[in-house]
């Protein structure tokens, strides 16, 4: 699902837990132009996919390869 057909109460309940699991919300970390989960600032993508998968969860290359194996 992307963020904008997220309802406000999804959205809430999204940044809380990645401000609790990350220590910054998916806002923050697109702010900042970090990875949500490493702090480090993206780098190159693989493929599109890659690509749109940072545009949902902030998370740089070397994570979604680590998340998602």
């Amino acid at each position: 699902m992307s963020n904008e057909n997220q309802t406000d109460k999804m959205k809430q309940v999204t940044a809380d837990l990645a401000k609790e699991a990350f220590g910054r919300t998916p806002a923050e970390a697109a702010a900042e132009g970090v990875c949500i989960s490493c702090g480090k600032t993206p780098g190159i993508f693989k493929d599109e996919v890659s690509v749109r998968e940072w545009r949902i969860s902030r998370f740089c290359q070397a994570c979604q390869d680590d998340f998602f194996g």
